[in-house]
């Protein structure tokens, strides 16, 4: 149950930040030198595997300028 929720939360968190930042899910991924599946994979969390590593995690949060509570 927590991974579960963990994964919603991520999944929701990444779309928002995304978003609110202005960026398309192209843009995103093009500055985060990744693809646009990945960005999508990410947002959607629809298969296994697709969750960011701690180093995008990382990054992620750089780029916002957020913690990785956001």
């Amino acid at each position: 149950m927590e991974l579960y929720s963990f994964k919603k939360g991520l999944k929701e968190g990444l779309k928002r930040a995304r978003k609110e930042a202005g960026f398309t899910q192209a843009e995103l991924a093009e500055k985060l030198k990744v693809t646009l599946k990945t960005i999508q994979n990410w947002e959607q969390n629809v298969k296994a595997g697709t969750l960011p590593t701690m180093g995008q995690l990382l990054q992620l949060a750089e780029f916002y300028d957020c913690d990785l509570d956001y």
